[in-house]
């Protein structure tokens, strides 16, 4: 049996445009975070192994990105007053601090990460892969619209 014109419409109708709003801003934050803030950050930061390593599978949605910039206490203060620090270690790198309001996050397999350098005072960005020792990302607040309240006529 052919779906009609107005069985089309009957299903517009029964979803809330507000349902539709939600989940089109959902994807836009979701892509601008993917597309623009990470993969943005590793091919204007980033050396030539981790474009050729992340880049294309990012491209590909084979591999998911977060940026994480703002701070608890500070907002996004990367002129003087980013709080999360990092040290160089041997070959590591220790980062210290916490972050919000990381698009991604919770589902990403990387973290775009911006810590000021303790020994020269500068801000260096990190990939930080979700497995890493000591990385945690949790849903702190979810934003739900009260049910019933907006219908369409």
């Amino acid at each position: 049996m052919a779906t009609t014109v107005p069985d089309i419409l009957h299903c517009w109708k029964a979803l809330s445009p507000w349902k539709w709003l939600g989940w089109t801003l959902r994807f836009l934050l979701f892509f601008g975070v993917q597309s623009g803030l990470s993969m943005g950050s590793i091919y204007l930061c980033g050396s030539e192994e981790q474009k050729q390593t992340w880049l294309p599978k990012m491209q590909k949605l084979e591999k998911i990105g977060a940026f994480g910039l703002t701070e608890p206490e500070v907002g996004s203060g990367v002129a003087g007053g980013l709080t999360t620090t990092c040290k160089r270690e041997g070959d590591v790198w220790k980062i210290n601090g916490q972050k919000k309001w990381i698009g991604n996050a919770t589902f990403s397999d990387i973290t775009i990460i911006w810590a000021r350098d303790m020994d020269d005072n500068q801000v260096k960005g990190f990939i930080v892969r979700k497995e890493n020792p000591g990385y945690q990302a949790e849903k702190k607040c979810r934003i739900k619209w009260p049910s019933g309240r907006y219908k369409m006529p």
